[in-house]
């Protein structure tokens, strides 16, 4: 559930995590940066960094042509061979500036999904993102503390704050040190109900998935009720 603050002129919100330059969160790059393409809340492929596609060789290569003018956020140029995603099983090749090839070992027909991810440079550099990086504080090697300015003039500053547990990220709060932050435990959440200058948001975490793997070389799987029961845990 999410947690905030009334009336506040900058957004200082709570992150519990230990996150480093070269792995920041999710929220944090989503809102500094863009992937190639974005899916909607309909499930519809929207390009973004990408102008347009083509599929080739029985969905074993994608073709990507990227929009005009594109910059970081320091100014410097965005090219295809900016483009680093990590794959295991797929190959990015770049063909030229505005141009790169994704080439799979075999068919997925899902594979797009996979290019929403924001594309970052080192350290927090974004392309055409709603913000970008300001002051970044670091301690023993961790965020300590990330601002970001926006791109926007309708949009406010926003201050991340980094702990190491729930239990800092709620005393912070209390104390005034943040505005907003994200609980998971429902017991936690409930303690904030009667709080009148708090509103409490639940939202759904997609990005999180749990999956169940079934061996049925053990016997005990073979069971139905079994497999049902592990599946409502």
């Amino acid at each position: 559930s999410y947690i905030e603050t009334f009336f506040i002129k900058e957004e200082v919100i709570g992150l519990v995590g230990r996150y480093n330059l070269e792995n920041p969160p999710d929220e944090i790059t989503k809102k500094i940066s863009n992937g190639l393409i974005m899916v909607n809340d309909k499930g519809k492929i929207i390009p973004v960094l990408a102008d347009s596609w083509q599929e080739k060789n029985n969905g074993l290569l994608y073709r990507f042509y990227l929009k005009d003018n594109l910059i970081w956020s320091d100014g410097k140029p965005f090219t295809a061979f900016d483009i680093k995603y990590q794959f295991s099983d797929v190959k990015v090749k770049p063909i030229n500036k505005k141009t790169v090839d994704f080439i799979l070992k075999k068919p997925l027909g899902v594979f797009l999904i996979y290019l929403d991810r924001p594309i970052i440079k080192y350290p927090l550099k974004g392309v055409v993102g709603y913000y970008r990086v300001g002051k970044i504080k670091q301690e023993g090697g961790y965020l300590k503390e990330i601002l970001l300015i926006p791109n926007l003039k309708h949009l406010r500053p926003i201050r991340y704050k980094f702990y190491f547990n729930d239990s800092q990220l709620i005393i912070a709060y209390k104390k005034g040190e943040i505005r907003s932050m994200t609980l998971i435990k429902k017991s936690l959440v409930e303690s904030f109900s009667n709080w009148r200058n708090t509103l409490i948001t639940k939202k759904v975490d997609y990005s999180k998935l749990l999956t169940i793997f079934f061996n049925f070389n053990n016997n005990y799987f073979e069971e139905k009720n079994i497999r049902q029961n592990l599946s409502l845990i």
